[in-house]
């Protein structure tokens, strides 16, 4: 918890905006930031010209604001304190509390839009959204610089070798001191980690310590930044990778809606990476497979300036195509792109994965603008899954489906009939899926 002096008129002030605040209209939009105090990665996407709707902190804490029913799909949330300030004076003697996730309900009703499929983008002060899943931090870290280590080949290859420093990594800038650093990831994905100099009583640092994570939790998954988004966007190197870090969230919608398009599980994705029309065919997109295990690679062209549930179809063009190749450096693969589906899909063998990532290229380009975005993904080769749809036989749905306890489904396999009683969940509609048998 991080203590700040304010003066009274200010703290005045404070709360008469928190009486002042209005009620939040339902929003319009997929992709929803909220307002920081000490960072604004609103930036990053206006950069990148992607829509959102920007919303203050009291909007979020609004017990009458509902994520989902509001039809939100990515969530952005700012290093914060409570309240926006830039004008306050720290001189009156007087503490006060300025930890915006310290309100726990705020804190649930984020968790539970993360596990029911959203996506969650938290920097710095906003760490308090991460630690439901059991992360913990410290704050004892004065500004600094410091060179990373790049843990993602997607993030490595967008940001590319020329924007890093003489060892491969990349210089990032904490502009503010008493940042939150990461103690126990809870086995989130490491993305970026660096050694850190800490404000203690020895002065001693920490080596190798994450910087930047990204969490699967059940449906939906949480990206953190130890870092600020806004301070880093001057720097060429950091510039690329706060970008690509801000792509996430709709990164990961494509991932898994490819996935679903294919009839594979989501619980299958190994990684996903993105770059745009014209990377692809200068530089390649790498997506990391599994070692000795069959994998799944799909691309697909598209626009993610919307969002990914609400994002641009690429447009039905008079003439349009693509060739890609798939290579880990030993083995290659070549195939033509549907051009109805904008997408490809490489299923490739065992024996072929040696546990060095897969690079995705693009040639033959026809009708397809080099800003395009691209979305590559790695999947491990699991069993399909068969949709099944309940007859309730004029019943009406919810009631009969709260009565289902079990069914027996029957399948056809090697030219005989064979028939096992699987344990089944269904939802109001009746609807379920389940393993296809081997």
């Amino acid at each position: 918890m991080r203590m700040k002096k304010i003066s009274l008129a200010v703290i005045c002030a404070m709360a008469l905006a928190l009486f002042a605040s209005p009620a939040l209209a339902a929003t319009t939009k997929e992709r929803v930031v909220v307002r920081g105090s000490f960072d604004s990665i609103e930036k990053i996407l206006d950069d990148l010209g992607w829509d959102y709707e920007l919303i203050e902190q009291d909007d979020l804490r609004d017990p009458d604001y509902n994520l989902s029913e509001s039809g939100v799909k990515q969530l952005y949330i700012n290093c914060s304190s409570y309240y926006t300030y830039n004008d306050f004076d720290f001189d009156f003697d007087f503490d006060f509390d300025f930890d915006f996730g310290d309100d726990r309900l705020t804190v649930t009703k984020v968790k539970e839009f993360v596990e029911n499929g959203g996506y969650l983008y938290a920097s710095d002060w906003a760490y308090a959204f991460m630690e439901p899943w059991g992360l913990t931090f410290e704050n004892y870290n004065g500004a600094q610089e410091i060179h990373a280590t790049i843990e993602s080949p997607g993030l490595k290859a967008y940001i590319g070798d020329e924007l890093l420093d003489g060892d491969g990594k990349l210089l990032i800038e904490y502009d503010l001191g008493a940042w939150y650093n990461i103690i126990d990831t809870a086995g989130a994905k490491v993305l970026l980690r660096g050694d850190i100099l800490r404000y203690t009583d020895t002065g001693e640092g920490i080596k190798d310590s994450p910087l930047a994570v990204i969490l699967e939790a059940k449906k939906g998954r949480a990206i953190y930044t130890t870092f600020h988004n806004e301070a880093n966007i001057e720097e060429h190197g950091m510039k690329k990778a706060v970008e690509y870090l801000a792509k996430i969230p709709t990164m990961g919608y494509f991932a898994d809606n490819l996935l679903k398009e294919n009839n594979l599980p989501t619980g299958s994705l190994l990684d996903s990476s993105t770059g745009t029309v014209g990377e692809v065919k200068n530089n390649g997109i790498p997506v990391q497979g599994l070692n000795g295990v069959a994998g799944i690679y799909l691309i697909k062209i598209a626009d993610m300036s919307l969002s990914a549930t609400a994002a641009k179809d690429v447009g039905a063009l008079a003439e349009k195509g693509f060739t890609v190749v798939l290579t880990n450096g030993v083995k290659s693969y070549t195939k033509d792109g549907d051009p109805t589906t904008d997408s490809a899909l490489f299923e490739v063998p065992g024996e072929d994965n040696d546990g060095n990532p897969w690079t995705f290229y693009l040639s033959n380009v026809v009708g397809y603008a080099d800003d395009l975005d691209v979305v590559v993904v790695s999947a491990k080769d699991a069993e399909p899954v068969i949709s099944l749809k309940v007859s309730f036989q004029g019943r009406s749905a919810p009631e009969s489906a709260a009565n289902i306890e079990e069914l027996s489904v029957v399948w056809i396999k090697g030219g005989s009939a064979a028939s096992e009683k699987i344990i089944v969940t269904t939802d109001a509609k009746g609807e379920t899926k389940i393993p296809l048998p081997e």
